[in-house]
C-alpha cells in the first residue's frame, strides 16, 4: 500500500509541485539578475552619476559635464548588458536542466531498480582506458597507475563507456 500511495503522489501531486517549483525557481533566478529593471535603466549613468554644469558655466566646463555624462551612461550599458547576458544565458541553462528533469521525473522512481540490474550485469559509466595499438585489446589501467606521482607514463584518458 505504501508503494501505491507513492506512486499514486509521484505522477500526480510529486510532480505537478516539482515543476510548479521549476517555475518559481525561474522567477527567482530572473529577480535576482533583476533583469526588468536592467532593460528599463539600460542607458541609465553608471551608479546614478551625474556631472552637473550650470547655465553660467563656459563651454569648455560644459562640454567635460557632457563628456563624463556620455562615459558614464556607456559604463553603465557596458555593466549592464554584461549583467543582462550573464543572467540570459544563467536562465537558458536553467530552463534546459530543469525542462530535462522535469521530462526525466516519471522514470526517477524505477533508477534503483535499473541501477541494481545493470550492476549485476557489468555496466560501467566511467572506465579509464589505455591507449592500444589496432591488434592489442583495450586493458583497464591498473589502480597502481593511478596512485603514481606522474600520469604520463600510464598514457590513460577518461571515456564514457557502457559495457565494460
Amino acid at each position: 500500500m505504501l508503494i501505491v500511495s507513492f506512486l499514486q503522489w509521484w505522477y500526480s501531486r510529486g510532480w505537478l509541485s516539482f515543476g510548479y517549483g521549476f517555475l518559481e525557481k525561474l522567477k527567482s533566478t530572473a529577480d535576482f539578475f533583476s533583469l526588468g529593471l536592467l532593460f528599463r535603466t539600460l542607458f541609465s549613468p553608471f551608479r546614478q552619476i551625474s556631472a552637473y554644469a550650470d547655465e553660467f558655466a563656459s563651454i569648455q566646463q560644459r562640454l567635460i559635464a557632457f563628456t563624463d555624462k556620455l562615459v558614464s551612461r556607456l559604463v553603465g550599458t557596458v555593466v549592464r548588458l554584461t549583467i543582462i547576458i550573464f543572467g540570459i544565458v544563467f536562465m537558458f541553462l536553467e530552463v534546459a536542466i530543469g525542462s530535462l528533469l522535469v521530462l526525466a521525473w516519471p522514470l526517477m522512481p524505477f533508477a534503483p531498480i535499473a541501477s541494481i540490474i545493470l550492476a549485476v550485469l557489468g555496466v560501467t559509466l566511467w572506465a579509464m582506458y589505455t591507449t592500444t595499438t589496432a591488434d592489442a585489446p583495450k586493458k583497464p589501467v591498473s589502480a597502481r597507475c593511478l596512485r603514481k606521482s606522474r600520469f604520463d607514463s600510464c598514457y590513460g584518458y577518461f571515456v564514457l563507456l557502457f559495457w565494460a
